[in-house]
């Protein structure tokens, strides 16, 4: 367990410190052994290292979560099966095409399938991070997605492939495009059908002309939809797209699921959202998404102790983390007061990743296993 815990923070490290240097270094040129690198060409080498270490643990996992062997049984199978045929009745075709191309690229190679479908997610998160480099700490967004996400996406794996998809997406909604956001919603479906609820979320965007009546109609559906959940409930689970991943409506889910599970999941997502308000606002109206999202996340995961399915529909909204809570961070222009926050932050989410993952055994993680041993 400790050899597990040490190995997981190295690998943390050998990508958070090159997130570091990128960012302190960006657009500029180095020389590097005598050869002046310049800042194109030094983006893609800094990507390198901040994603080699967290792809390579996840690609040489084995029998690490419980979808572990099916994923595996799919890559395997595909041999003896008519691609067309598999794509045309999959549920989520992106997927399975993602298998074949696995497959013809490493064939033989289970570790192949792991190896891409751990790349993608992670190239996304990093590039979303940098398009607000000018405004958040990269590392600290790569940090906490490691604490929050990083050995789930070893169990959730299709998921943590849309929820990528969705988080870059985010991005086209603070820049008001809905054509571009709505396609990758569609990519991000394909991968895990899931995610179509997502094309809702456009509609929590800042509109100056709409403001006062969103904020109105907005809030009173968030409070409408906690005091009559058990009615809602039994109609929404009944949605075609997503029925696949409705588990008989729990009825006899109570109070007593909303411990301290519940607020170690909320505080990092809606507390940052009421503290830093105005703060987020006044740096960029278009912020007032990621504040309308987070406060979603509360009736969302009352909702998922009743059905599980919605829970996976939590991840959509607190994944915004990652990019909010650094730039919270940045808000703060008092050098003393910044500086409690990042220890404060770090401790925070280090307990987060402890209690979670290494107490409850949340996701696969521990104790880790791979193809070499």
């Amino acid at each position: 367990m400790v050899s597990t815990y040490l190995m997981y923070s190295a690998v943390f490290l050998l990508s958070i410190i090159p997130a570091w240097l990128y960012q302190k270094l960006n657009h500029r040129s180095v020389l590097v052994g005598g050869i002046l690198l310049q800042s194109k060409y030094l983006t893609g080498l800094f990507y390198f290292l901040i994603l080699f270490a967290p792809v390579f643990l996840a690609t040489i996992r084995w029998g690490i979560g419980v979808d572990f062997w099916s994923y595996f049984e799919l890559f395997k199978n595909l041999q003896n099966t008519d691609a067309l045929d598999v794509l045309s009745e999959s549920r989520e075709p992106l997927y399975t095409l993602l298998n074949y191309i696995s497959y013809a690229i490493f064939p033989n190679c289970e570790w192949g399938i792991f190896l891409i479908s751990s790349f993608i997610p992670l190239m996304l998160i990093v590039l979303t991070l940098d398009r607000f480099k000018t405004k958040l700490s990269l590392p600290m967004g790569i940090f906490i997605y490691f604490m929050v996400f990083y050995i789930e996406s070893f169990n959730l794996v299709r998921q943590s492939i849309a929820l990528a998809f969705i988080l870059y997406a985010y991005w086209y909604i603070l820049e008001h495009k809905p054509y571009k956001y709505i396609v990758f919603v569609v990519i991000a479906a394909l991968f895990h059908n899931t995610a179509i609820i997502c094309l809702l979320f456009y509609f929590l965007a800042y509109r100056k002309e709409l403001l006062s009546t969103q904020y109105f109609v907005y809030y009173s559906l968030l409070f409408l939809s906690i005091i009559f959940i058990d009615q809602l409930l039994m109609l929404i689970q009944f949605i075609p797209i997503i029925d696949f991943y409705a588990d008989r409506y729990d009825i006899s889910a109570s109070t007593e699921k909303f411990g301290f599970g519940f607020l170690i999941e909320t505080i990092p997502v809606v507390v940052p959202a009421i503290i830093f308000r105005k703060q987020l606002i006044k740096e960029n109206p278009n912020y007032l998404f990621f504040i309308n999202l987070a406060f979603l996340s509360i009736p969302l995961r009352i909702a998922g102790y009743y059905l599980y399915w919605i829970m996976r529909l939590v991840y959509y909204v607190t994944e915004i983390q990652y990019i909010m809570i650094p730039i919270c961070l940045c808000l703060i222009k008092n050098r003393l007061h910044k500086t409690i926050a990042y220890v404060i932050t770090i401790i925070f989410y280090i307990c987060y990743f402890g209690y979670m993952y290494v107490i409850n055994n949340r996701g696969p993680g521990y104790p880790y296993q791979s193809i070499f041993y």
